[in-house]
């Protein structure tokens, strides 16, 4: 909702989305494993503090090691201009069984901002194949991720 209203009135934006955190943040308080993937995901997206975002990120990690909580911890760390961990997160996952158009596109912005171009577009492809929307997807990360 606060995407939608945020370039008429983005004052009631930024009131929502801090709303949106105050409630995430509750409920993290009170049940912190049924609640971190939900609130991760508000985090990475809307909270104007990257670091909260990795923060969550690496408690869900800590929580599930699985391939989305690693593709999620490298998204934050990448919106967290924090390139070394970024790459290091998403190697570990395209290094392992985990099949992901997200984490592909993931790993194409990781690249792309570490200056490898050609393993950006070659991520870009496998990302593509496995689901057509995966960069676009992603737009919000990409639109924040360094350059």
């Amino acid at each position: 909702l606060a995407r939608l209203v945020a370039r008429e009135a983005p004052d009631e934006a930024r009131s929502l989305v801090a709303r949106a955190s105050a409630i995430h943040g509750d409920r993290l308080a009170r049940l912190p494993e049924a609640a971190a993937g939900h609130a991760l995901e508000h985090m990475l997206r809307m909270d104007p503090d990257p670091t909260r975002a990795v923060t969550l990120a690496e408690k869900n990690r800590d929580l599930r090691t699985d391939g989305e909580a690693l593709t999620h911890l490298a998204q934050a760390y990448l919106r967290a201009r924090r390139i070394d961990d970024a790459k290091r997160e998403i190697a570990q996952v395209l290094a392992s069984r985990w099949v992901s158009g997200e984490t592909y596109a993931t790993g194409a912005l990781v690249y792309r901002a570490s200056r490898d171009e050609a393993k950006a577009r070659a991520l870009e492809a496998k990302a593509l194949r496995e689901n057509r929307y995966a960069i676009e997807s992603l737009a919000w990360l990409e639109s924040r991720a360094p350059r």
